[in-house]
C-alpha cells in the first residue's frame, strides 16, 4: 500500500485515480494498493471482500466462496460485503 497524506489524497481526488484509493485509517489519509487491488469491481453480491490492515500497510483479499479460474474479483466498495448501501456512482 503506498499511503497518501490527507493534502495529497485531496490532490488524487481530482485526477482519475479519484474513485482507485482506499480511505486509510482515522486521519484522513488515502491509500493506493499496488497491483490490480486498486483495480476491483464493485458489487453488491461480491465473491471477495478486503480487510485493511494498517499495522502492516497491506490489503488482504478473502474469497467468500471459490472462484472460478478467469472470474472476476468483485467487492463491495462499502467494506462489508452483505451491506447493500450506495456507493458514489450508479
Amino acid at each position: 500500500m503506498m499511503v497518501l497524506s490527507p493534502e495529497d489524497g485531496d490532490r488524487v481526488a481530482e485526477t482519475m485515480l479519484h474513485g482507485h484509493v482506499y480511505d486509510w485509517g482515522e486521519h484522513g489519509e488515502v491509500a493506493i494498493a499496488l497491483g490490480n487491488a486498486s483495480l476491483l469491481n464493485h458489487s453488491r453480491s461480491p465473491n471477495a471482500r478486503y480487510e485493511l490492515l494498517y499495522e502492516h500497510r497491506r490489503l488482504r483479499l478473502v474469497a467468500l466462496h471459490p472462484i472460478a479460474s478467469g472470474a472476476e474479483v468483485l467487492v463491495n466498495y462499502n467494506g462489508d460485503p452483505d451491506c447493500q448501501d450506495p456507493v458514489w456512482f450508479e
